[in-house]
């Protein structure tokens, strides 16, 4: 994640290849989830950082409390003057109870998609899957 070893993609044949499951992409994109998957969001989150005029990257290896056990999150994310701990999670239209999002949907479509989505996994006090 370093600027090492990049490769250049096409956003919109991610979006394509996980949100709209063309033949292409089945029983590939979660090979390629479980591979690179963090990395490939990391770098999204980067690229998307930068076209908001921020300049962001990762900083050190994993966000960890310092200890042998813990929490813990997928990276430290340098922007700007704010420190970030993220961690990546992958949905996409592959996803168990996943959902296809075609990438020409209307603002009012992915904005529903989104709510569906995080309604599902926060209670709005933690999430869903953790409690």
């Amino acid at each position: 994640m370093n600027g090492e070893n990049t490769i250049a993609v096409s956003r919109q044949k991610l979006l394509e290849f996980f949100d709209e499951v063309p033949i292409t992409s089945r029983k590939h994109a979660t090979s390629i989830v479980s591979v690179a998957g963090e990395e490939l969001g990391l770098a999204l989150l980067i690229d998307y950082l930068g076209t908001q005029g921020t300049q962001a990257r990762i900083v050190g290896d994993r966000c960890t409390p310092g200890t042998k056990s813990g929490s813990r999150l997928d990276a430290w994310v340098e922007a700007g003057n704010v420190l970030y701990q993220v961690e990546v999670k992958n949905w996409s239209a592959h996803a168990v109870g996943g959902k296809v999002l075609r990438i020409d949907a209307s603002p009012e479509e992915t904005a529903r998609y989104r709510m569906e989505m995080w309604s599902g996994k926060w209670n709005g006090r933690g999430s869903r899957t953790h409690r």
